[in-house]
């Protein structure tokens, strides 16, 4: 009887020891593909972490240089608008002076005339006196003399107003007027075409920065979700880490010489060990510039959006074999520590492996939704280009 409970307490410590070796076997298994999964993860963490800090220090020096631009722009426009009401006032002075000029010089003409009426009709009536007068006779020879002489007089004041006629009659100091007024009037037409291809300028920075604001807005929760993803991979990870050291460190109590106790820093140095050998064994155009840098920003989000599948289905696969290895491993022949502690690894692992899903989509939606703001920002720079080339097209023909 007592070699038979001896046989047979020998033969459970072997079960026993056989069961915990598989399971020993299994969390080695599972450390490494964890170790492997956790890695890519973080890998592809940083490289979504760069791609967005890249985006948005970019976007911030667009905006930067687009918002001075436009103050500059809306400066100059005002400027211009300042000059504008100059012109205007010039303009509208010098058209009261064109026409007061023009009727000073009317009505002098006009006085000038009358004068010069009068003048030759007094001149044609001496000259009819003087016909009428007899040829013959001292006192007609007197009277013709003296007729002569107001005649001469007349004469003399028709010529000078009929030069007075003429120098009213020209039009220097109008047409001074006049040069004066089309002067003013081009400079006048050309600020107002200044203003309008400032102003056209203006609005083109104004929705180069609302689209831009737009990428950066949708940007700032995507950044949300990849930082609440990969803070929580990495701290599932760290949470996995302790409840396979704390399984590991029950096992190695239950492998020692017939269950003998092992210390946990024991444990914990075998398991950093093992961890060691493992690896050491393994265009000059603001606007094409501007699409060039956005495409190329685009692509790398898309590229990492695609990949979070891959990363996800890794995560999954890794964090499902983490429970079917310990379920495998495990029996009624496993000790109670060391079950309570496979079973606080296995909760870890199953926890994360319902969180990341959601997790997970949020990041592709919120990536989704930045690229649509990319591609939004493109097409409207693209539609600035065309609109550009279209308002160049005509000028260059014409001028």
């Amino acid at each position: 009887m007592k070699w038979a409970l001896l046989a047979a307490l020998g033969a459970g410590l072997a079960r026993g020891g056989d069961v915990l070796r598989v399971l020993d076997e299994a969390l080695t298994k599972d450390e490494e593909a964890d170790e492997k999964a956790t890695k890519a993860a973080k890998c592809w963490c940083d490289k979504f972490q760069d791609t967005l800090d890249s985006r948005k220090s970019e976007t911030t020096s667009t905006l930067t240089h687009l918002e001075g631009e436009h103050k500059v722009r809306e400066s100059q426009n005002e400027l211009i608008r300042v000059q504008l009401e100059d012109h205007q006032k010039e303009v509208a002075d010098l058209k009261v002076q064109l026409e007061s000029s023009r009727n000073m010089a009317a009505k002098e003409a006009k006085e000038v005339k009358e004068t010069l009426k009068t003048h030759k009709e007094t001149l044609k009536t001496i000259q009819s006196a003087i016909d009428s007068l007899p040829k013959n006779g001292s006192s007609d020879s007197v009277a013709h003399t003296a007729l002569r002489g107001v005649e001469q007089s007349t004469k003399q004041q028709v010529e000078e107003a009929q030069q007075q006629l003429e120098d009213t009659s020209s039009t220097e100091l109008v047409e001074g007027k006049a040069d004066m007024l089309d002067i003013a009037t081009k400079m006048h037409k050309q600020k107002l075409k200044q203003l309008a291809s400032g102003l056209a300028a203006s609005k083109k920075l104004t929705e180069q920065i609302s689209v831009f604001r737009d990428q950066a807005e949708l940007d700032a929760p995507l950044n949300q979700h990849v930082e609440s993803l990969c803070s929580e991979l990495k701290a599932a990870a760290q949470r996995r880490i302790g409840a396979r050291q704390s399984t590991q460190v029950a096992t190695s109590r239950a492998i020692g010489a017939g269950f003998a106790r092992a210390t946990a820093d024991d444990a914990t140095a075998v398991s950093l060990a093992r961890k060691r050998l493992r690896r050491k064994g393994a265009s000059t155009d603001p606007n094409a510039l501007y699409i060039e840098a956005v495409t190329e920003s685009h692509k790398a989000l898309e590229d990492l959006s695609k990949r979070s599948q891959e990363v996800e289905q890794e995560l999954e696969s890794m964090l499902s074999g983490v429970s079917t290895n310990l379920n495998s491993a495990g029996g009624s022949d496993v000790p109670a520590e060391v079950k309570a502690a496979a079973e606080k690894l296995d909760g870890e692992a199953k926890a994360t492996l319902a969180k990341i899903p959601e997790l997970f989509e949020a990041v592709r939606s919120a990536a989704a939704a930045s690229g649509n703001a990319d591609k939004k920002l493109v097409d409207e720079l693209k539609e600035q280009e065309l609109a550009a080339a279209a308002a160049a097209a005509p000028a260059a023909a014409g001028f």
